[in-house]
This record gives C-alpha cells, sequence and structure tokens, in this order.
C-alpha cells in the first residue's frame, strides 16, 4: 500500500463527494477491484459514486478504498476500489478533478529493511 498516496486519494474524494456526484476513474486490473465482469477487460473504467443514491449509508470510504452499491442493467452490483486501483476523479459541482500517477503492484514500495554490518 504506498500509504501517503491512498491518504490523498481518501481525503480528496471524500471532500468532493459532499458536492454529489463523483466519476472516479480505475485500472480494473488492480487487486482487490470488485466491479461486474463487463468492465474487467478494460484497461481503465470510470464509476460514478455519490451519497445522494438510494442509501446514502451504503457509500463507503476507509483506508482500503471506497465501495457503493451500483446499477448496472438494472441490477445491484456491489462495487469496491482499492485506493491504489483510482487514477483519477471528476466533480463538476465541486469543479475540481484530479489525476494520479497509476502504479503497478509490483512498485509498491515496501518497507525497507535494516541491516547490521558489524
Amino acid at each position: 500500500m504506498h500509504r501517503l498516496h491512498d491518504q490523498l486519494k481518501l481525503a480528496t474524494i471524500g471532500a468532493v463527494l459532499n458536492y454529489g456526484i463523483t466519476a472516479v476513474s480505475f485500472r480494473p486490473s488492480w487487486p482487490g477491484v470488485e466491479v461486474p465482469d463487463s468492465m474487467m477487460a478494460d484497461p481503465s473504467g470510470t464509476l460514478t459514486f455519490s451519497p445522494y443514491f438510494s442509501d446514502p449509508t451504503d457509500l463507503t470510504l476507509s483506508e482500503l478504498g471506497i465501495s457503493q452499491t451500483l446499477t448496472f442493467d438494472n441490477a445491484p452490483y456491489k462495487c469496491s476500489l482499492p485506493w491504489g486501483s483510482i487514477i483519477g476523479f471528476q466533480n463538476e459541482d465541486a469543479g475540481m478533478m484530479a489525476t494520479w500517477k497509476p502504479m503497478e503492484p509490483q512498485e509498491i514500495p515496501k518497507k525497507p529493511s535494516l541491516v547490521l554490518v558489524p
């Protein structure tokens, strides 16, 4: 987990969601992404999140990512996007958008280990 980027995405997307509908761009191939199978083959996708959709308590933002039950072809689907999968957002009501450089899962920095040499 790239903690600083994750915290920035959580704070930024969390703030703009207060203005309403927010389009979030993501990479379906990222581990842990839960979206309908029809979206998995594309290199990128966009989902629309909002606290004003049916059940506002269904929208969840946590240190792991964002999730909400969305509707596809009149059927509900619980979508989950880990922060690492998110590459941007746009909220027209807030007049804000951002993009982040996509990372590959193997690029996620590891904690450095300390080796003592006599």
